[in-house]
């Protein structure tokens, strides 16, 4: 003969069953919620290295051709405060950790490395304008 607590215990695990049903379905979705964040994170954080890769890569090369050709340039005027220019953009470029995303300070540098960038181009007078071809295109190499 089945004791009073056998049927208490039984009844329990019937009436807790919706319940219980409910947990496994939430912690179920919860997992696979949980995983899908992860990869469109991971995938949104390399589609951002990419842009910002990209473009501080830009600014590297303009910078350096800029300053080769200024060095070349046999007119004077103005020559001293272009290579001052560029050199203090280079100076942000060089001092930039790009894999150090962590650093407090990592968006307010891109912001400076963008604001010198045109102060330069608008110095030089040249209308310059960072646009990731990748990331236009659709491309992801």
């Amino acid at each position: 003969m089945t004791s009073v607590d056998d049927e208490g215990d039984f009844l329990d695990t019937v009436f807790m069953a919706e319940d219980r049903l409910q947990q496994d379905g939430y912690d179920e979705g919860y997992e696979v919620g949980r995983k899908a964040g992860l990869v469109q994170g991971q995938e949104a954080g390399r589609q951002k290295a990419n842009q910002i890769g990209g473009e501080i890569g830009f600014y590297n090369g303009c910078v350096h051709v800029w300053i080769a050709v200024i060095q070349k340039e046999e007119v004077l005027d103005g020559k001293e405060r272009k290579l001052k220019a560029l050199q203090g953009l280079k100076a942000l470029l060089d001092g930039f950790q790009v894999h150090d995303i962590s650093r407090e300070d990592y968006w307010d540098n891109v912001t400076k490395i963008r604001a010198k960038f045109k102060q330069v181009s608008s110095l030089l007078k040249i209308p310059t304008e960072f646009i990731n071809k990748s990331a236009a295109t659709g491309l992801s190499f």
